[in-house]
């Protein structure tokens, strides 16, 4: 699926939505030995309203979102086992 990030990069910023493939493909696994697909996109979510847009923007375009904490779970719930997926990032929300 050829999909563009343009109206998600306008609404969010062009620093929250990654598409360099050397990342996609960190955020694709973690250290389960799940198959992966690349995400689209890893969306550094900085707030709720990052979060809403994010998740309004995949319901649009009928993609699928794995969020990802910061954590130490090796359990596989971070890998992306489905293609059209954003990989929903809450390592930069530092604010309640």
């Amino acid at each position: 699926m050829s999909l563009s990030l343009v109206d998600l990069r306008k609404t969010l910023g062009e620093d929250k939505v990654v598409t360099d493939p050397d990342i996609l493909r960190i955020y694709a696994r973690d250290p389960a030995s799940f198959e992966f697909e690349l995400p689209l996109a890893v969306v550094y979510a900085e707030s709720a309203d990052d979060v809403v847009n994010v998740v309004n923007y995949a319901i649009k375009n009928k993609l699928y979102i794995t969020p990802v904490f910061p954590s130490t779970s090796l359990s596989g719930n971070a890998a992306t086992v489905a293609r059209n997926t954003i990989v929903l990032s809450s390592e930069r929300m530092n604010k309640i």
